[in-house]
């Protein structure tokens, strides 16, 4: 088989793009939705809020992706109910807004701006995290603190300006060192913390990594679904149904590719019978996956993507 083309490396980031125009627009109604529902129902009482929103998200999730599941509309509406229950009407009121980014944080999880974030240092956790003005700070998901010599992610739809401060808290005999770096780009910087001449230092720094991986369905007639297999989180798929059409390419693209390589499954759908296939140690950014038939059996295999021009 021969290499991916420049051109389908071009195709590849024109889709990650589009992706992420697309949810940046869902996201954008929901804020809306998060809002209105607010401020119909404020005077009604929190349950109300819930129910209201839940009702315009349900629409608005399916108009946008074409997912039929209404449990991220019912866990946003817990989120809004929870904010409004625990933190009062005139709260909800204020803040609705930056409360629809985190619910969309639910609605569309996969496709929030990012922030690359790394740990130096071999023994000291770091606990590194995102200022945003009147929002909740973002922190890593789980227990926040990045263990030495490891990589992590900083994620949310609240990410939605040009550049934002990250600070990073060194824990050490039990005393804390903060630092903290300015204008992180989403999407394009990384921000590791280092030890060097008796400090703790912290800096950001461009990044190469692309999140994605290109995907080929190169059967006739079957369709196929691609998934990435992603460790203690949903595997990530082509939003909407799933499923890639014979002949068509794509791309699987998440903030969650922010690992060295992954396992990459093919559903391909024949007549009542599924065919799974699998390949392993696939290179985000660097390598794409393609199904095909030969020999009377189908297969799945990996190619470099090529920047040549021929």
């Amino acid at each position: 088989m021969k290499k991916f083309k420049n051109s389908l490396f071009i195709l590849a980031i024109m889709f990650t793009i589009s992706n992420v125009a697309h949810a940046n627009t869902g996201c954008e109604k929901i804020k809306e939705y998060t809002v209105k529902a607010v401020d119909k129902a404020i005077d009604k009482g929190c349950g109300y809020i819930a129910a209201e929103f839940e009702g315009a998200c349900v629409s608005a999730t399916a108009a946008e992706t074409g997912a039929t599941s209404t449990v991220p509309c019912t866990v946003g509406s817990g989120v809004l109910g929870f904010n409004c229950k625990f933190f009062g009407k005139k709260y909800v009121k204020k803040n609705a807004e930056n409360i629809g980014k985190n619910i969309c944080d639910v609605v569309y999880p996969d496709t929030a701006p990012y922030i690359f974030i790394e740990n130096h240092l071999k023994e000291e956790k770091v606990d590194f995290k995102v200022i945003v003005k009147a929002g909740n700070d973002i922190h890593m998901h789980g227990d926040n603190w990045l263990d030495g010599e490891s990589t992590g992610i900083l994620a949310s739809n609240e990410l939605d300006g040009k550049h934002y401060t990250v600070q990073a808290r060194v824990k050490k005999d039990g005393k804390d060192t903060h630092l903290e770096v300015h204008k992180v780009v989403p999407n394009q910087d990384k921000v590791y913390v280092y030890y060097k001449y008796g400090k703790y230092h912290i800096e950001k720094k461009a990044t190469n990594h692309k999140p994605m991986i290109a995907i080929e369905n190169h059967l006739d007639k079957h369709k196929v679904d691609f998934s990435v297999v992603v460790n203690n989180s949903t595997d990530v798929h082509l939003p909407g149904d799933n499923w890639l059409d014979a002949g068509d390419k794509n791309i699987l693209m998440s903030y969650k590719l922010f690992g060295k390589s992954y396992t990459v499954k093919a559903r391909i759908k024949k007549d009542a019978e599924d065919i799974h296939l699998e390949e392993y140690h696939v290179h985000p950014g660097k390598e794409g996956v393609y199904v095909y038939y030969k020999d009377g059996k189908y297969k799945i295999g990996k190619k470099n993507i090529s920047y040549s021009a021929d």
